[in-house]
This record gives structure tokens, sequence and C-alpha cells, in this order.
């Protein structure tokens, strides 16, 4: 993970949090595979 933004303050519950993802593609893990893995984390 790169970077999670939300919120105005410290002790405020965000209504939107976004979260950066870097994954690299390699021969090992091709485009499914990181979609699956993405998949697996969200759910």
């Amino acid at each position: 993970m790169t970077a999670i933004t939300g919120g105005e303050g410290y002790s405020t519950v965000p209504d939107l949090c976004t979260l950066n993802v870097d994954i690299r593609l390699t021969p090992a893990l091709d485009d499914q595979a990181s979609e699956d893995l993405l998949h697996g984390y969200a759910t």
C-alpha cells in the first residue's frame, strides 16, 4: 500500500477513504492474479 487518505482530523470518521495500491506485474503475478489478490483483501 502506498497511501491512505480520508477525513479532516485525527478523531473524525471520514465519509470517504481512498487507498492507493501499487502492484507490480511479474511473470508469476499476472493481471488476473493481481486482481484476484486485491479482491481477496477487499472482501
